[in-house]
């Protein structure tokens, strides 16, 4: 474990060695959001005690939920203290973040298949290109990456033993991780549903509890949140509001003008120059029509969705001249990765039927 960690740290410095400065322009150290509202959030919270439920450093007053600002906190005093660059220590953290992760995974792994397959699996993560690129920037992928690891773990580890408060514990993680990145908002109940239907050892009841204990403990993280920010705005506002423009331009990702031309059927940039054109006033307006397209006509809605959810192994916002390369690079390793999948499931039914 001990040299597993020590791989990580130097592979994480030897990228950061020699492609620290290296990517496209595009890509800006420290990245708009981190000084737009993170940083603001995080040195608000210094400066008063208090986190802001809008982000002061936003011109639209962005409601982002705590969880990065939070962490940025340590960084943050650790920098005043050393004197040093807010932004180094972060990556330093990011490192350090990074290298406990692969061990995780390591024990993830060890745990459902053996150490062979573990070692494996961790190497390549530690040397995975993609996430090595979040190392060298203020990204939220990386904590939450850890948490997301430590979450399997102690599921597994809950279920295995038949510990009701472990899955406690991977509801608590879950909800620091959704306020960290609120992609994460409907994760734990993908966890209860893998202890309701995936643990054939326990009884249903055990079952249910199990699961219901990942939910209260997401709950019992999430829920202040949202109260604190109902009771300054008067809206329901489930971890974080992003405007509009932000979901549109998602839609219109190929007729924004980037570097490289994105080809799309005619019907599915139809659909884009509509949406550009209606520029939605808000977000309940964008979800009716797209409710309404994929009752009145689902085909071309449906590529356009198809097509989003591919260009998300490999593309970038920007439309970076590097998406080739990137998905050449996805491909590389996603081809082995469903062919682990594919012997996982042939041993877990071999399992069960003996």
């Amino acid at each position: 474990m001990a040299i597993l960690f020590l791989f990580s740290l130097i592979s994480g410095l030897l990228f950061l060695l020699l492609f620290r400065d290296v990517g496209p322009q595009e890509h800006k150290i420290p990245p708009d959001d981190y000084l737009a509202l993170y940083k603001h959030n995080a040195d608000y919270f210094l400066d008063t005690g208090k986190i802001p439920v809008r982000s002061p450093g936003s011109e639209a007053g962005s409601i982002v939920p705590p969880g990065y600002s939070l962490v940025l906190v340590a960084p943050f005093m650790l920098a005043s203290w050393l004197q040093v660059s807010e932004v180094s220590v972060i990556i330093a953290f990011n490192v350090l973040l990074a290298s406990l992760s692969v061990l995780l995974l390591f024990l993830i792994a060890e745990r459902i298949f053996n150490k062979k397959v573990a070692l494996i699996a961790s190497l390549l993560w530690a040397t995975y290109p993609i996430s090595l690129w979040f190392l060298k920037n203020t990204h939220t992928e990386i904590p939450f990456i850890f948490l997301f690891f430590a979450a399997i773990l102690i599921f597994l580890v809950g279920l295995g033993q038949n510990k009701l408060w472990f899955a406690l514990g991977v509801g608590l993680l879950l909800g620091i991780a959704a306020l960290i990145r609120p992609i994460a908002l409907f994760l734990p109940v993908v966890f209860a549903l893998i202890a309701f239907f995936g643990s054939w050892e326990l009884h249903w009841r055990r079952k249910s509890a199990f699961a219901a204990f990942v939910l209260l403990g997401y709950l019992l993280v999430i829920s202040p949140w949202i109260l604190y920010v109902f009771l300054d705005t008067e809206e329901f506002i489930l971890l974080g509001d992003y405007d509009t423009a932000t979901i549109e331009a998602g839609l219109m990702f190929a007729i924004r003008g980037h570097t490289l031309p994105i080809a799309v059927p005619d019907d599915v940039r139809s659909i884009m120059e509509e949406v550009k054109a209606k520029d939605f006033p808000t977000k309940k307006d964008l979800v009716e029509y797209s409710i309404q397209k994929l009752r009145s006509d689902p085909m071309p809605f449906s590529k356009l969705l198809l097509l989003k959810a591919v260009r998300s192994l490999y593309a970038t916002a920007q439309g970076w001249q590097e998406e080739p390369r990137l998905l050449a690079l996805q491909l590389f390793y996603l081809i082995p990765a469903l062919l682990g999948v594919f012997f996982a499931l042939r041993i877990d039914k071999d399992k069960r039927s003996s």
